[in-house]
C-alpha cells in the first residue's frame, strides 16, 4: 500500500518525552511515543502508529482509540445505580474491584469470557460462591447497560455461567449454644436476640420495629413491603417466648427496642 503522498508526520520533544502528530487522509492522531529515549526510537514508534492508522482508514482494522473502554461502561452503570438503587455504595465498591482486576482503561473487546472465567477463579480462592456471583451479576449489568446505551453491541457474559450456590444450608443454635449465648449477653440485648431467634428477622428490621406493627392480641409482627427483598407485606407469628418478652418491654417510644441513654 502506497501511503507516501497521503500522510503528515511530526515528532517533537517536551519535558524529556517525545510526542508525534500524524495524519492520514484527514484522520489525525496525537500521541506520546511511549518508551522512546531518542528521536530515532520515536520515529520507529511513530511509524508503527502510522501503520495502525492506515489499516483503520482503509477499513482493514478496528479503530481501538474509538472503541469503548471498561471505564466508559462503569461510568454509565454507576450513574444508573446512583439514581435507581439503594445499594449504590456497594456497586461503587464492586466497580473498584472490577477495575483493579481488568484495568479501567482496558478495551471492552478484550474482556472475553475466558478473562471473566479467570476472574471467577481468582475471586473463588478467597470468597464463597454466593459472594463471587454478586460480582458476576454486577459485570452482567454493566455490560447490559452498555448495550442499552449503544456503547457496545454484545456481552461476554452470555457465555459465562454463575457459580453454584448452596441455598439449602440451614444453621441454627442448639439448646446448649443458646443457653451459653444468653449467659454472656448483657441484659439490654437479650430481648433483641430473643426476637431475632424467634422470628428470623434481619437486624435492620428488628431495630426499626415499631409498636404499630406489633399485634399482641392476634400475635403477629407485620413487615412492610419496602422492608424486605420480596417487596410484599409479611406477617410473622409471635411465639409464647417472644410474646412474654414483648409484654415486658416499656412503651416509652414508638420503637419496640430503644436505648435508654438516647
Amino acid at each position: 500500500m502506497d501511503i507516501k503522498f497521503n500522510k503528515i508526520m511530526a515528532i517533537y520533544k517536551k519535558s524529556d518525552k517525545y510526542y508525534s502528530r500524524i495524519q492520514y487522509h484527514g484522520v489525525r492522531r496525537h500521541f506520546l511515543c511511549t518508551g522512546a529515549k531518542d528521536e530515532n526510537e520515536a520515529k520507529v514508534y511513530e511509524a508503527n502508529e502510522l501503520r495502525k492508522l492506515v489499516m483503520v482508514v482503509e477499513g482493514l482494522a478496528v479503530d481501538e482509540s474509538r472503541e469503548a473502554k471498561l471505564r466508559d461502561l462503569t461510568k454509565v452503570f454507576l450513574a444508573y445505580s446512583k439514581t435507581n438503587k439503594k445499594d449504590y455504595k456497594l456497586d461503587e465498591a464492586k466497580v473498584k474491584v472490577i477495575h483493579s482486576y481488568f484495568g479501567e482503561k482496558t478495551l471492552v473487546s478484550k474482556i472475553t469470557p475466558k478473562r471473566i472465567e479467570d476472574f471467577k477463579s481468582f475471586m473463588s480462592e478467597k470468597y464463597s460462591n454466593a459472594y463471587v456471583n454478586r460480582y458476576l451479576a454486577c459485570i452482567k449489568t454493566i455490560f447490559n447497560i452498555g448495550i442499552k446505551n449503544e456503547l457496545i453491541k454484545t456481552t461476554p457474559m452470555k457465555a459465562v455461567k454463575m457459580m453454584k450456590e448452596d441455598n439449602h444450608k440451614i444453621r441454627y443454635l442448639t439448646a446448649d449454644e443458646e443457653t451459653r449465648l444468653f449467659q454472656e449477653l448483657p441484659e439490654h440485648l437479650k430481648p433483641i436476640v430473643i426476637c431475632a431467634l424467634q422470628t428470623g428477622l434481619r437486624k435492620s428490621n428488628i431495630l426499626q420495629l415499631r409498636w404499630e406493627l406489633v399485634d399482641l392480641e392476634f400475635r403477629f409482627i407485620e413487615v412492610l413491603a419496602q422492608q424486605n427483598k420480596g417487596h410484599k407485606i409479611i406477617k410473622i407469628p409471635i411465639s409464647d417466648k417472644l410474646l412474654e418478652t414483648l409484654e415486658s418491654l416499656p412503651r416509652n417510644s414508638e420503637y419496640v427496642f430503644t436505648n435508654p441513654d438516647t
